[in-house]
């Protein structure tokens, strides 16, 4: 079978050589590194913006872009919705217009694009924006109009340039909700370029990760920047599950198998919820701790111990929850204290209040309200 995305490539930079290789069968592929490594110049690269491309680029049978053959196609003819940081939309029209004239450039008939447009607009939540002016929108709304401008084109690829790169937590809460929404309607494959580990982990099934133009790392999301973060202070958990129960403060969230307490906020019982956990904020016990404020106590074995900037980071499995996985970041003295080596039963222990909501239905239900 026809990998969803096929892409082998050579580009000379200014600085270095952006050497690429990878095939993909997973619906998002995140492209993970730091400022200047190469991440958006390879998403040009595939839009076919960039010359002097060595190489090949394909979306399942389809051939973008092949030197040796002399196959090169217009950004017009691959069909790609591109989503970049800034929306970029037609100041002179109105968020209807603007929608319209990207379904146009579809082969679909009038009707379907009309259907298609009234999709995006249930879909991101746009129903009280269609009139108004980009000017008039706020930056949570601005990027909602450009994912919708995307998904009416009827791409055959998505390519999200750092859709939320430079916006605060609060946005990058309320916008995380919709872009899982397309990922998870869309037929097409999405590329999505970040530097935040969390955004990678939360929307992408895999994760490529690029250091000075060249491919060190391809693999599953979570796993593959868990080992690439070894070599930092800390690391942002990222863990989704369904909501079973809901009390005064907190709600009771299965994460395949374990229940993670966290703060209620708005949840509902039956819904699926993603989470952030800094890894500073897991403690480890040897045993199950008495007395606490802590609402969580998970039972854990230790996977690996690795050295990083802050001492040592320990990658934990949570018992009965098969590739479950979780990162706390001791001091070098507690670690030896502790003697926390492979294969050590602990507990982890860490607040409810400590789990950032990222990612709900009920956050998108509630968008357009509070936008």
């Amino acid at each position: 079978m026809t990998p969803r995305l096929q892409i082998a490539l050579e580009l000379q930079l200014a600085e270095f050589a952006l050497r690429v290789r990878f095939e993909s069968d997973a619906r998002c592929v995140g492209i993970f590194g730091p400022s200047g490594c190469g991440k958006t110049s390879l998403l040009e690269a595939i839009a076919g913006w960039r010359d002097g491309i060595r190489g090949r680029i394909a979306v399942g049978e389809r051939v973008l872009h092949d030197d040796a053959r002399g196959l090169r196609l217009s950004l017009r003819e691959r069909g790609i919705g591109y989503v970049p940081q800034d929306a970029l939309l037609f100041p002179h029209w109105s968020v209807l217009r603007n929608l319209q004239e990207a379904a146009r450039r579809s082969a679909a008939g009038e009707r379907e694009r009309a259907a298609e447009i009234a999709r995006a607009v249930e879909v991101l939540g746009l129903a009280q924006l269609t009139a108004r002016a980009p000017d008039t929108l706020s930056g949570g709304e601005r990027q909602r109009v450009a994912l919708a401008r995307a998904l009416v084109s009827r791409p055959a690829l998505f390519l999200f340039d750092e859709p939320l790169g430079g916006v605060d937590l609060e946005l990058r809460r309320r916008i995380l909700p919709w872009l899982r929404r397309i990922r998870d309607m869309a037929s097409v494959p999405i590329v999505f370029v970040s530097h935040d580990p969390a955004e990678v982990q939360v929307l992408c099934d895999e994760v490529v990760v690029l250091e000075r133009g060249e491919l060190r790392a391809h693999g599953p999301a979570g796993a593959t920047l868990r080992a690439w973060h070894s070599r930092s202070e800390r690391f942002e958990n990222v863990f989704e599950g369904l909501v079973v129960e809901v009390g005064a403060s907190t709600a009771r969230v299965d994460v395949g198998g374990a229940c993670v307490q966290v703060a209620r906020g708005s949840l509902r019982i039956g819904e699926r919820a993603c989470f952030a956990l800094d890894s500073d904020d897991v403690l480890l016990a040897l045993d199950p701790p008495r007395g606490l404020s802590a609402r969580n106590g998970l039972n854990a074995r230790v996977k690996a111990v690795t050295a990083c900037a802050g001492g040592s980071r320990v990658d934990l499995e949570l018992e009965g929850c098969a590739g479950v996985l979780l990162s706390a970041t001791l001091s070098s003295e507690a670690v030896a204290q502790l003697s926390i080596t492979t294969g050590r039963a602990v507990v982890a222990v860490f607040k409810s209040s400590s789990c950032g909501l990222l990612a709900s239905p009920d956050v998108a239900r509630s968008i357009a309200s509070r936008d």
